[in-house]
């Protein structure tokens, strides 16, 4: 019934058949809509080929919907090529990113909370260097720069710049929530380092680095919570618009 209505509506609209309207009153169920119904069909059935083809209605291209999950999320940086010494480059970077970006916050920062917790993130990480330095030693391992920790360098110094035009009001907020992005890339890419080297004095360093990562996270979400609660003790704002260093 649906595909003979539709025909009668397509085939009245082009040709202007006078039964045409007959498809209006065919839900109707009476003789008359029948009837019509049949002549018009009759119709067709006579109508050149061209018309026939024009009638009948065109396939629809249904496009597949795909299922969820079937273009996941970019897991990082590639490291599948990266040897030991790419991967230790990959260390260095990480650690460093961490140590200098808390040098900068122990100067900059208002509340003494966040200035403590710069501080203590700078010692951790910097001994963490000085660790990964001398295993990296111990095996002759020499460190060798990769797109992978080149661009961890990059991302670090345009975070310092970043960080030094930030106003002073704005710098703690803006620095501890860069340290809650970075350090968790970090624990991400230490897990993936972790799986990738066959180094076992590489991945016993990966290990206890990471020890410390999780507890570096901890840290400055507790700081976070302090300052959305006005528990930090802030020190005296600068002048308006003024950087939060001297340099």
């Amino acid at each position: 019934m649906i595909r003979l209505n539709s025909l009668c509506f397509t085939i009245g609209a082009l040709v202007l058949l006078p039964g045409a309207t007959a498809c209006d009153r065919s839900g109707t169920g009476s003789a008359t809509g029948t009837t019509e119904r049949q002549a018009e069909s009759e119709s067709v059935a006579g109508a050149p080929e061209a018309l026939r083809s024009a009638a009948a209605p065109e396939a629809v291209a249904v496009t597949p919907v795909p299922p969820p999950g079937a273009f996941p999320a970019p897991e990082g940086p590639d490291l599948s090529g990266l040897d030991d010494a790419g991967l230790a480059a990959v260390m260095q970077s990480l650690q460093l990113r961490l140590t200098e970006e808390a040098q900068l916050a122990e100067g900059g920062a208002r509340s003494r909370e966040v200035r403590a917790l710069a501080h203590d993130l700078e010692i951790a990480h910097a001994g963490a260097l000085g660790a990964q330095e001398s295993i990296f030693r111990q095996f002759a391992l020499v460190p060798r720069v990769s797109a992978v920790s080149a661009q961890i360098d990059a991302d670090a110094q345009r975070a310092i710049r970043a960080l030094r035009r930030t106003l002073v009001p704005a710098f703690d907020d803006a620095y501890l929530d860069r340290q809650a992005r970075v350090l968790g890339e970090t624990v991400a890419l230490f897990d993936r380092m972790r799986a990738t080297t066959t180094n076992r004095a590489l991945q016993a360093q990966l290990d206890q680095d990471r020890v410390r990562l999780e507890a570096d996270v901890r840290s400055v979400a507790r700081v976070q919570r302090d300052l959305k609660t006005g528990v930090t003790s802030l020190q005296p704002e600068a002048p308006r618009g003024t950087s939060p260093l001297p340099y």
